[in-house]
C-alpha cells in the first residue's frame, strides 16, 4: 500500500514539474517509478528488495537533478533521504535493528514530508 501511495505522489509531482524534471531528475523519476512498480507488483522478497533499491537510487538522482537545476528545497532533500534509505541494511547492522530501523522510518517520513510540501506548494501556485 505504501508503495502505491508513493508512486501516486511521484506521478503527481512529475506532472506538476514536467518542464523542470528534465535530464537527471527525469531519469531519476523513471528509475524510482520502475522500482516502486517492482516493489508493488514483484510479490517476492527479491522483487521487494530490488524495487526498494531502484526507488532509493531514483530518489538520489531526483535530488541531484534538483540541486543542479536549482529546484526547491524539498526536491533537493530527496538526495540525502534517498541516500539514507539506500543505506538501510548497513545502518541496521551498524546501529542495531531498533535504532537503524527508526532511522530508516524517520527518513521515509521525511521523504513523505518533502513530497507533501512540494504538492502543497504547487497547489497554491496554480
Amino acid at each position: 500500500m505504501a508503495g502505491a501511495l508513493f508512486l501516486s505522489a511521484m506521478v503527481l509531482l512529475h506532472q506538476i514539474h514536467d518542464r523542470e524534471w528534465r535530464g537527471l531528475a527525469g531519469f531519476g523519476f523513471a528509475i524510482s517509478a520502475g522500482g516502486l512498480s517492482l516493489w508493488i507488483f514483484g510479490g517476492t522478497i527479491g522483487g521487494l528488495q530490488a524495487g526498494w533499491g531502484l526507488f532509493c537510487a531514483g530518489l538520489i538522482a531526483i535530488g541531484a537533478g534538483a540541486i543542479m537545476n536549482r529546484l526547491s528545497l524539498p526536491a533537493r532533500l530527496l538526495l540525502p533521504i534517498g541516500s539514507l534509505l539506500l543505506l538501510e541494511a548497513p545502518l541496521k547492522y551498524l546501529l542495531g535493528e531498533r535504532t537503524g530501523g527508526l532511522t530508516i522510518l524517520s527518513a521515509f517520513g521525511l521523504g513523505w514530508l518533502a513530497v507533501g510540501i512540494l504538492l502543497f506548494r504547487e497547489s497554491y501556485r496554480r
